[in-house]
């Protein structure tokens, strides 16, 4: 989950948009009485007080990364786990010329075809 305060701004996951925002508002409070950093922190959830296991850091523009793991889930496991998300949204996948499979050569930007070079007709062919 991406938040600014309580504010959501993106999700993963199949949990209800309601629960979602419950879920922000808990994030929120939690970094409210923080002091920046990092949050690794056992939580309730409402409605049903599912209890859970909070990883949270602010990765940019007061935007906090927060996922949420399994009460059983071990603290290095989850350390890592956010670690990983965190660089993965600090490196975006590389962009540049689109290449089918098979590297037969560059897509055309403008009709998708293959961008390759007319074979030169030969004499009698």
């Amino acid at each position: 989950m991406i938040t600014r305060g309580a504010e959501l701004h993106a999700a993963a996951g199949g949990i209800s948009r309601e629960k979602l925002a419950l879920m922000a508002r808990k994030v929120a409070d939690l970094w409210a009485g923080a002091s920046g950093g990092t949050i690794l922190q056992f939580i309730r959830i409402p409605p049903d007080d599912t209890e859970c296991l909070v990883y949270s850091v602010s990765i940019a523009l007061d935007l906090d990364l927060t996922l949420f793991f399994e009460r059983t889930t071990s603290l290095a496991a989850a350390r890592r786990r956010a670690q990983a998300f965190q660089r993965a949204l600090g490196k975006p996948p590389a962009t540049g010329t689109l290449r089918p499979p098979g590297g037969t050569g560059p897509l055309r930007k403008s009709t998708g075809e293959l961008g390759r070079t007319p074979r030169k007709s030969t004499p009698g062919g």
